[in-house]
């Protein structure tokens, strides 16, 4: 249950926020590292910035063997995703890069780790387009 639209030309894909979980199950985890990967490209894409979806995803696949590297990218893809709730509605963000590194690490805890990340996520591209709650657009009383 994927939404695909575009902002500035950029193909962006809003995601059911259970989809990293549900489809991370069906494909034996598969589905894990695509996910990832695409939320960084999308990122690098709305920012404009300079990071690397594949060093993102080569950190978390390959990472584990000297420990740190996955969790340094867990860290950077939650600031970039705070990057992105600020440039998207002009305020501060909303997600918290240690949350998303505590959902990363802790194991049953851990299930929630990608609906939390593509909750916020989705938050910035209901804003980026002016649609939805995030929006700002808050419900108006009779006048």
């Amino acid at each position: 249950m994927a939404e695909d639209f575009t902002l500035d030309g950029v193909p962006y894909r809003k995601r059911h926020p259970w989809a990293p979980l549900g489809l991370g199950l069906v494909t034996f985890g598969i589905y894990m590292y695509v996910w990832w990967y695409k939320i960084n490209r999308e990122l690098r894409d709305y920012r404009h910035g300079d990071n690397e979806p594949v060093v993102s995803l080569m950190a978390i696949l390959f990472g584990w063997i000297v420990i740190v590297p996955p969790f340094v990218s867990v860290w950077n893809t939650a600031k970039r995703i705070g990057e992105a709730q600020e440039k998207a509605s002009g305020a501060l963000p909303r997600i918290s890069p240690p949350v998303a590194l505590l959902l990363a690490i802790i194991p049953i805890v851990g299930l929630f780790f990608g609906y939390y990340l593509q909750s916020q996520l989705n938050e910035v591209w209901d804003t980026a387009r002016g649609v939805g709650p995030a929006a700002g657009s808050a419900p108006t009383g009779p006048e």
